[in-house]
């Protein structure tokens, strides 16, 4: 059994973000750049005010106004931060994705694809060659709407977009590329 399909830099970036935004460790660098951020300006706001400000330096009305003015400050950083970010975050990871991509050959990854159920893998051809991944090598296998990533390893994986192929080849593909893995056991 036999699908083809047409790869563009566009699936690849998706893929990326899809990826990024999946990864166990990116989601835990992305918490950590989400609250260590406005925590890391909340330290540095306090340490320059207790330079600027020694204890006992002021009169406790305007030390109230002036910790009232340095929270706001914080505050509105804080929120600011938390709702601007996350959404920039797949805008950043598309950028970098777009340049990493632009940096070198795209040959047999962008361009057209056909992925074959071989005997002992599973068999991807492109332009310029063919590459076999046995069934049992297989990690998992994604489907998200738009697109179906089989993961060869933790982070490389076949990227099929839908709208090339039509529904039913792919849903019968994918039936057999999991019934064949179920055959061949668990990867270690």
């Amino acid at each position: 059994m036999k699908i083809q399909y047409e790869v563009t830099i566009d699936d690849l970036v998706n893929f990326s973000v899809y990826f990024n935004s999946n990864s166990k460790t990116v989601r835990r660098r992305k918490a950590i750049l989400l609250f260590g951020v406005p925590l890391m300006i909340a330290g540095i706001n306090l340490s320059l005010f207790l330079i600027k400000y020694p204890p006992g330096g002021m009169d406790d009305k305007t030390l109230l106004e002036t910790i009232t003015v340095n929270l706001a400050i914080v505050a509105f950083f804080t929120v600011f931060w938390l709702i601007v970010w996350p959404r920039r975050f797949k805008q950043v990871l598309a950028r970098q994705a777009r340049k990493l991509y632009s940096e070198g050959s795209t040959a047999g990854t962008v361009g057209p694809h056909e992925l074959e159920l071989g005997d002992k893998g599973l068999i991807d051809s492109t332009s310029i060659g063919e590459n076999q991944t046995y069934y049992r090598a297989i990690e998992k296998i994604v489907t998200n709407g738009e697109y179906t990533y089989i993961f060869r390893n933790a982070f490389t994986a076949c990227v099929i977009p839908h709208e090339e192929i039509a529904s039913s080849d792919l849903h019968a593909f994918l039936d057999s590329l999991e019934q064949r893995i179920s055959m061949q056991g668990v990867p270690q």
